[in-house]
């Protein structure tokens, strides 16, 4: 029971750092796709004006990896014993538009599962390279003082 505790803790903080990632990645990107493969799991493909993320299901090694042209970073949901992973999906809400459900579910006695649910915020303008808002044409207006009543 102590181990399975444990173990527990350990995957808990690592599916916690994983969504506060996603939900920091996936505000205010251009685009998102989940991409399902065959014999494996799904991946997810964030398009931001920085590049590309992919984060990669990987059930045969038991993480997730976040993957982006700096680097990746692993999120491990693999204890002692090797099959102990079950699912690990990225879903589309069939209901709800720019919603997404992340997955982890891991064989155990009783089974140990998680989900959350992202609330993806899409930028509107896919082809600014700069930033999310038009440049304003700021003007300098001349200056204006009044004591007392306006005279017309």
């Amino acid at each position: 029971m102590h181990e399975r505790q444990n173990v527990e803790l350990v995957y808990q903080n690592s599916f916690t750092n994983l969504c506060n990632q996603l939900e920091k990645d996936l505000a205010g990107c251009n685009e998102w796709k989940i991409q399902n493969t065959i014999g494996s799991s799904t991946s997810l493909f964030i398009g931001r004006i920085q590049g590309e993320i992919v984060y990669d299901a990987r059930p045969e090694t038991g993480d997730i990896v976040r993957i982006r042209k700096d680097g990746e970073v692993k999120y491990p949901f693999k204890g002692e014993r090797e099959s102990t992973l079950k699912t690990m999906e990225f879903v589309a809400s069939p209901h709800k538009a720019n919603y997404l459900n992340l997955k982890v579910e891991l064989l155990a006695s009783p089974s140990i599962e998680f989900s959350h649910e992202f609330s993806v915020r899409v930028s509107v303008d896919k082809n600014k390279a700069v930033g999310f808002f038009e440049n304003p044409e700021l003007k300098e207006r001349g200056a204006e003082a009044h004591i007392g009543k306006k005279q017309h």
